[in-house]
């Protein structure tokens, strides 16, 4: 005997696997009919099913990437750079000749942290040095938190949409050359 198909709705059931016979197949779309909702409800609100977020692109990430590079090297320093999205994750890197190993962690971790976090490194390194309101950086429950001055969050709308680091100089000039990287990405 073949098998029959069962519509009920917009679902298809086997009849075969699921009644044996037609009795129980009428009972089964009886009980469908009854016991499904109405979509969509009259009494829910909807919200939009997505959001938009704004993100650096590689080509922008590049740019800054460049000109940090160039205005180290003008400087005859050499530092690490890493520009991250607004999630915090590396979409551009370099470690120029020379600079130190231990920097290439310490600058995706500044960019990590000012991404996730929406402020500069430095202002969460004072917030955490604070002699009566400071508190140990793993307050923010991950190693990956640093709160060395050199990243730097990048804001188009008012809204954060990565982050530029620096590591391999000091505090001072890390910044400075994460900023140049920022004030790129915002003007373009």
């Amino acid at each position: 005997m073949k098998d029959r198909i069962l519509r009920a709705g917009k679902f298809r059931f086997p009849a075969r696997s699921f009644f044996l016979d037609q009795q129980y197949a009428w009972l089964f779309r009886q009980s469908v009919e009854c016991t499904l909702p109405k979509f969509p409800p009259s009494n829910v609100v909807s919200f939009p099913s997505m959001r938009t977020i704004q993100t650096l692109d590689y080509s922008e990430a590049r740019q800054a990437v460049d000109l940090i590079v160039e205005k180290a090297l003008q400087m005859k320093k050499a530092v690490v750079v890493a520009v991250a999205d607004a999630h915090g994750d590396l979409i551009c890197f370099a470690r120029m000749d020379g600079a130190p190993v231990s920097s290439i962690r310490v600058a995706m971790n500044k960019a990590w942290t000012a991404a996730r976090e929406r402020k500069s490194t430095k202002e969460i390194g004072e917030k955490v040095k604070h002699p009566e309101k400071g508190h140990d950086i793993a307050y923010y429950g991950d190693p990956n938190y640093v709160g060395w001055g050199g990243g730097i969050p990048v804001r188009k709308n008012s809204e954060v949409i990565g982050a530029v680091s620096v590591s391999g100089l000091s505090s001072t000039e890390d910044i400075a050359l994460a900023e140049l990287g920022v004030e790129l990405i915002a003007l373009s």
